[in-house]
């Protein structure tokens, strides 16, 4: 697998120059002291968030992650995080040294002590916890499959309550359901490309389409499947659709097999 992108025909060079660009650089790594490691904040969102933490992190810009990658680098932090703080008394600078994991816990979710906390609906819903919109930090560089796959993970258990929740409300509240909509339940019905009465209008006011790689329809841009003129699932990105359920394991390709993929028994 590619370093940040799911497209075999990129060079690695190439990549890592397209993965600058999302990076946000706003940090200085070890102006007074030597780094002992990094923290590496990543993205498969395809949303952009602006995080405000001062006095660590005044305004972070966490870009959002286009369709042709399967993850973004947004923002790396040496350990120990520095944080210089004027003396109110003697106006003097002095540094102060924070833990990095935890300024990245802050950044990613303030209100979780770690990535695999449960995730509150209070946090969901107030959009501090960006977990669930697929934001996430490592010590590795590049993530690793895992980390990649719970990220997704996050996300899909995420859109699935959105989905959940609009269903329900569809029919006992429209009203309500109409003051909840946001682009996170659209979001949530394209990841899985199905189709909602409250979702046709976005649909109809979507961007133009464009030509599936596998059969030639038009499709929305990102998609991991979709359903053909027969009613049939065509599989753009079998990891993800076998993740939403829509295939089995024993229904992937060799040639489609993720790193972590194993052979049912």
């Amino acid at each position: 697998m590619s370093e940040i992108t799911i497209r075999p025909d990129l060079s690695t060079a190439y990549t890592q120059g397209l993965n600058n660009s999302y990076l946000n650089n706003h940090i200085d790594p070890g102006a007074f002291r030597k780094p002992e490691f990094t923290v590496w904040i990543y993205s498969i969102s395809s949303k952009e968030f602006e995080r405000r933490l001062p006095p660590h992190v005044p305004r972070l810009t966490l870009k959002a992650c286009p369709p042709t990658h399967e993850y973004v680098l947004v923002a790396k932090l040496s350990h120990p995080f520095e944080q210089a703080d004027r003396d109110v008394d003697s106006g003097e600078v002095r540094i102060r040294f924070h833990d990095a994991r935890k300024v990245a816990q802050d950044i990613v979710c303030p209100d979780a002590p770690d990535m695999d906390s449960p995730i509150s609906l209070e946090s969901r819903s107030s959009g501090t916890d960006l977990r669930s919109q697929g934001i996430f930090w490592s010590l590795n560089n590049p993530p690793t499959a895992e980390e990649i796959k719970k990220a997704r993970g996050r996300v899909e258990g995420y859109y699935r309550s959105l989905l959940e929740r609009a269903t329900a409300l569809e029919y006992s509240n429209p009203k309500e359901l109409a003051e909840r909509l946001n682009e996170d339940y659209h979001l949530a019905a394209d990841y899985f490309g199905e189709e909602y009465s409250w979702h046709k209008v976005r649909v109809k006011k979507a961007a133009s389409k464009v030509p599936c790689s596998v059969c030639g329809e038009d499709i929305k841009a990102g998609v991991a499947f979709h359903k053909d003129e027969q009613g049939d699932y065509c599989i753009l990105d079998w990891q993800r659709a076998y993740e939403a359920g829509r295939v089995t394991l024993k229904q992937v390709p060799e040639n489609k097999r993720w790193a972590d993929f194993k052979v049912p028994a």
